[in-house]
């Protein structure tokens, strides 16, 4: 057994192919620990072929959440959990405080509002968050990019700017990683979630 992962039930082991058929006739349920592979590969940033001038749509105005952040509603006491690849390093002034070797914490006391960032990565302590695959750069943006739309706007980029985050690094520099982990990470997120 390699890890106990309490809040979903789950151990995660390994097991003589054999045993696995016993296993199941003991009555345990048993899944081959798979690989989550990425199904697209970034590619370089294309030069506008066409020079649009068509104003960008950006996230919060697709599913209308730039009309509910103009009446203050931007996700402000809400904790959104993301299991992705990452954090891009946004802390060059190492406001980090380390909660364990792998897991820090951003808190802004005045606007009430925190980051917690878990690698299961990493196997050494770490300094800062970190995205070298880059698909959890997109999804935060997607989610938490509070630049306004067009300054002076009350209404950001991103869906819930104000949104409290939690960040699990499961996936490695190529967007894999074994299904033990990424249950490893939600069992994290479940057992962490009153911190």
């Amino acid at each position: 057994v390699s890890s106990v992962l309490s809040q979903v039930n789950m151990v995660v082991a390994q097991v003589p192919t054999a045993s696995v058929d016993k296993l199941r006739l003991a009555g345990l349920m048993v899944s081959l620990d798979y690989q989550t592979t990425a199904s697209a590969k970034p590619e370089p940033a294309a030069a506008n072929p066409n020079n649009s001038t068509e104003a960008p749509f950006y996230p919060s105005q697709s599913v209308g959440a730039d009309l509910a952040q103009t009446q203050g509603i931007d996700g402000k006491g809400v904790t959104i959990a993301i299991i992705d690849s990452g954090m891009p390093n946004t802390d060059k002034a190492g406001h980090w405080r380390r909660l364990t070797p792998n897991t820090l914490k951003y808190h802004d006391a005045a606007q009430n509002w925190f980051i917690v960032y878990k690698d299961l990565i990493t196997h050494h302590p770490i300094q800062n968050s970190t995205d070298p695959y880059g698909h959890a750069t997109h999804v935060l943006a997607t989610i938490a990019d509070n630049r306004a739309i067009n300054p002076g706007s009350a209404s950001s980029i991103g869906i819930a700017p104000g949104a409290n985050l939690v960040v699990v690094r499961a996936l490695d520099d190529e967007g894999n990683a074994p299904y033990s982990r990424v249950v490893e990470s939600i069992d994290w997120v479940i057992a962490n979630k009153g911190e």
